[in-house]
């Protein structure tokens, strides 16, 4: 998928999701990076995206958490080591399974 078409999905999806102001500024400064990458998999320090999205660390954390459980984005951490994500494209847009993440919240 392109740069483009990956916004409107997930416009479609937030629709569905309504998925919070924090988890939308954090995902498409994601996938802006990705862009920026060439690439759906990159690394990304905390303190970076902390910083380019005055978001405290902890928000930065269960921010990535929550756009993980709803399907958007894997990562893997590890201790002062710089965060590896990948953006996924083909996440799902069922309510059912969003609803189940909506009321773990």
């Amino acid at each position: 998928m392109y740069y483009l078409e990956l916004i409107e999905r997930f416009w479609r999806f937030n629709h569905i999701a309504n998925i919070g102001s924090t988890a939308i500024a954090m995902y498409l400064y994601l996938l802006k990076t990705a862009e920026e990458n060439d690439g759906y998999v990159f690394v990304l320090s905390d303190v970076v995206v902390s910083n380019d999205l005055g978001l405290t660390r902890k928000t930065v954390k269960s921010t990535k958490e929550k756009l993980r459980d709803l399907g958007l984005i894997e990562f893997q951490t590890k201790n002062g080591v710089p965060c590896s994500y990948r953006l996924l494209l083909n996440y799902n847009l069922q309510i059912s399974k969003i609803d189940k993440i909506r009321k773990s919240d």
